[in-house]
């Protein structure tokens, strides 16, 4: 994956002057796919019984709208000239369920009904040679009181339909693209010379820098540093669970907000695409 030296800018920390890298990557999809993607396909979809038919073009249009206006993705005319090919089944229910709250004057609980607004849309991934890859499942389930995060104007079950649906869309088109993402790797006047050295050649020479790093570790295993560069490389692999592991292993060493953001951000990733890949099964 492509990755660009952006700007270095100096900090000053309470522990001395610490030099703040900042990486522009393009990190791999969220969505592990088989091949480089750049011409996706949006087949026919269908609907469940509980939806209506009308659903299944609309999911359609949809993403066929998100993947035009992706700066990454094309949108194929044909089937045959694309890398991916998209089918599947959309599921778009308006149901209501009873939540309990505090109610009366006297304290006492009581339940009111409460309208929640579920889609999901079961999307079949097919490679260029149609194969089915995985099922995947994107649901949003929003409560009343979360209306404003959905458009503006929401009045009707069509409108409702229409934004939930274009949610699922965004998402889905959002995790097969790769994700441009700013990274944060301090370098500590008071790292070791290793440490230095691999975090300057993370850009350069990975494989170089990966070694050095490593090195660092086994001589010191508290090297917040030295983890999180590991876990920017490891990110840029895909490989979100050991990415995870360096990040938090920085974050545990040293209470810098650059390693606590690194693995933040990574753990919300992970849990996201285990909850896909829950959906899918």
């Amino acid at each position: 994956m492509n990755m660009r030296h952006v700007l270095a800018i100096a900090a000053l920390m309470a522990a001395g002057c610490t030099k703040v890298i900042v990486f522009e990557a393009d990190m791999p999809p969220l969505l592990p796919l088989r091949q480089e993607t750049k011409n996706v396909f949006v087949g026919a979809f269908t609907t469940d019984p509980r939806t209506p038919k009308p659903a299944a073009k609309l999911i359609a249009d949809l993403l066929a709208d998100q993947i035009r206006k992706s700066p990454v993705l094309n949108l194929a005319d044909q089937a045959w000239q694309a890398d991916l090919i998209v089918t599947g089944q959309a599921t778009c229910v308006i149901t209501e369920q009873t939540v309990r709250r505090l109610a009366g004057v006297d304290g006492q609980e009581g339940t009111q009904p409460v309208k929640t607004y579920a889609a999901e849309t079961a999307v079949k991934i097919a490679g260029d040679d149609a194969t089915l890859v995985r099922l995947f499942v994107v649901t949003e389930k929003p409560l009343v009181a979360d209306r404003r995060r959905l458009a503006r104007g929401v009045n009707s079950t069509d409108q409702m339909r229409r934004s939930l649906l274009r949610e699922c869309a965004r998402l889905f088109v959002a995790d097969i693209s790769p994700r441009r993402t700013r990274v944060r790797v301090p370098r500590p006047r008071s790292a070791s010379s290793r440490t230095k050295r691999g975090i300057d050649l993370l850009a350069t020479d990975p494989s170089a820098a990966i070694l050095e790093l490593a090195k660092a570790i086994g001589r010191d295993p508290d090297d917040a540093a030295a983890a999180n560069a590991l876990g920017l490389r490891a990110e840029l692999a895909g490989n979100l669970e050991q990415a995870t592991r360096c990040y938090l292993h920085a974050a545990a060493s040293d209470f810098r907000d650059e390693y606590q953001d690194n693995a933040r951000r990574v753990m919300e990733l992970l849990e996201r695409r285990k909850a896909l890949f829950k959906a899918s099964q």
